[in-house]
């Protein structure tokens, strides 16, 4: 039986930088959802963010019992992973395409508009 391998590779400045502006725009949603302030989820607090486009959890986050390491950023089949910050060791489980990095890019933020406009018509 043949294990499959995942050859992580550094990951591209450019998707760090998207992960970075959607980890920012999300605690700016949730400060305003929520009516008190929410850390960024690639900072160096402890939180963690999930829905059915992405998945982003800072770095004391990513252990689970009963899943082992988690990635820090998860949206599709793209997962990257990173020391405590963000950008600190990151690498990703695939190579991605700037076209990619796009469409993660306005996938990630769609979902986290929609979710701001929701909490308005509440």
């Amino acid at each position: 039986m043949m294990s499959s391998v995942i050859a992580y590779r550094p990951c591209p400045e450019h998707l760090i930088r998207c992960i970075l502006f959607i980890s920012h725009e999300l605690a700016r949603v949730l400060s305003n959802v929520c009516g008190e302030a929410v850390p960024p989820a690639c900072g160096s607090q402890e939180c963690s963010f999930e829905n059915a486009v992405f998945a982003i959890r800072s770095f004391g986050e990513r252990e689970d019992s009963n899943h082992g390491c988690q990635p820090n950023f998860k949206c599709g089949d793209v997962e990257v992973f990173w020391g405590k910050r963000l950008g600190r060791s990151a690498v990703v489980n695939k190579e991605v395409s700037p076209k990619e990095i796009q469409e993660i890019f306005f996938q990630c933020l769609k979902s986290i508009w929609d979710m701001e406009d929701a909490s308005r018509e509440l």
